[in-house]
């Protein structure tokens, strides 16, 4: 997290920390598309987390709730050309880190009845293992409703907090001191 804060700040017009996805559907719902995005982000918290400057260091901050920009748009006929640069144009666009949301969803209606759907994080929310795993869990709640799924027994945070007190341990200390001498 810090380590992404940091770059996105030397560089805050850039998009090249974000991770976006784009597929067909056909004969979706967007409706309960959206209520599944609604229901991902209310189980993982760090959908809902910003990361503003505290004395010029980064903090998290998550929100209780936080609600992702979701558009829908009916592009009509265009072909796959165009389809391909507006993903590419959305899938670019910046967040800001410290306001958030830092989750983007598009939903585009194409002429044929079909939709392109277009995901974008920002990096500091998520990586590659987790995106898949929020893209099983966006399918399951999509398909089977918002209580389809258990409760997490663990959150990132809790991953954080365990992180940042092994970074304190003496014996990791050695260990990054010998690295640092090779």
């Amino acid at each position: 997290e810090r380590a992404l804060w940091f770059l996105q700040r030397l560089a805050p017009e850039s998009g090249a920390y974000n991770l976006a996805g784009a597929v067909r559907i056909e004969a979706l719902d967007p409706q309960a598309f959206a209520r599944a995005v609604l229901r991902l982000v209310e189980r993982h918290p760090a959908l809902r987390t910003t990361y503003p400057a505290e004395h010029g260091e980064p903090s998290r901050r998550v929100h209780g709730w936080l609600e992702p920009e979701i558009t829908e748009e009916d592009v009509g006929a265009v072909d796959g050309e165009a389809l391909r640069l507006g993903c590419e144009g959305g899938s670019l666009r910046p967040f800001d880190p410290e306001r958030g949301p830092l989750l983007r969803v598009r939903l585009d209606r194409v002429a044929d009845g079909q939709f392109l759907l277009v995901l974008v994080f920002h990096h500091i929310v998520v990586d590659h293992l987790s995106l898949v795993q929020l893209a099983r869990e966006l399918q399951q709640l999509y398909s089977k409703g918002p209580d389809s799924l258990p409760e997490q027994p663990l959150q990132f945070a809790d991953y954080a907090v365990w992180q940042k007190e092994h970074l304190a341990l003496p014996e990791t200390e050695k260990k990054l001191d010998a690295w640092k001498q090779r």
